[in-house]
């Protein structure tokens, strides 16, 4: 399958941050968005040419991006993530 790109990324995510009524971590985040998708160890380990980040850090962080400039989620903390107060009512049916 490879790593998913960004957009791919974005309703996943969407949906861990909607079924959670406090913050989670980044980490956490990218764990519970990677065994949704059944992303293998191998493909979250795959790394950008700098070196610096893993390919799926990388497109999972741009998709959050995305998500908070729409007001989908917000970042309280440098390294975590929640849903922002005014759509706490907001849900997702899957």
């Amino acid at each position: 399958m490879g790593v998913p790109s960004f957009q791919q990324l974005m309703l996943p995510a969407l949906q861990t941050i909607g079924q959670r009524y406090d913050e989670i971590s980044i980490s956490g985040l990218e764990d519970e968005v990677s065994k949704a998708l059944k992303i293998s160890v191998e493909e979250r380990q795959l790394r950008l040419p700098s070196g610096n980040q893993t390919l799926f850090a990388n497109r999972l962080n741009w998709a959050r991006s995305y998500l908070s400039r729409r007001g989908l989620s917000s970042f309280p903390d440098v390294a975590t993530v929640a849903r922002p107060t005014e759509a706490a009512s907001f849900s997702l049916r899957g």
